[in-house]
C-alpha cells in the first residue's frame, strides 16, 4: 500500500499507475486531511508511477513509488519514505 499526505497549502491531484493491482482512477487529496484509506492509499504489489498535480499551479511531478513507501508532497517539495512498517489496531 502507497500512502500519500498532502501538506501542500491546496489540493492535489494524485494518479498512481496500476501495473501491479488496484483502481487506475485519480484522486484529488486536500490540504493537510489527515490519512485514510478512503482517500490517501493505494493498494499496490509492485512498483509504479505516480503523478501528482498542484491544482493551484498546474505543477506536475512524477516518480517512481513501491509498495509500503509514503509519499509526502510540500509546496515545493515530494518526500519519499520507502518500506513504511504499517500496523493496524487490533
Amino acid at each position: 500500500m502507497i500512502w500519500v499526505i498532502n501538506q501542500s497549502p491546496g489540493d492535489i491531484t494524485v494518479h498512481i499507475t496500476n501495473t501491479s493491482q488496484g483502481s487506475s482512477d485519480s484522486y484529488i487529496i486536500t490540504t493537510n486531511t489527515a490519512p485514510y484509506s478512503g482517500l490517501n492509499y493505494w493498494n499496490r504489489s509492485g512498483e509504479e508511477t505516480i503523478t501528482v498535480t498542484i491544482n493551484s499551479t498546474g505543477k506536475v511531478w512524477t516518480g517512481k513509488v513501491k509498495p509500503y513507501d509514503q509519499v509526502t508532497v510540500y509546496d515545493r517539495t515530494v518526500a519519499i519514505i520507502h518500506n513504511v512498517d504499517v500496523q493496524s489496531f487490533q
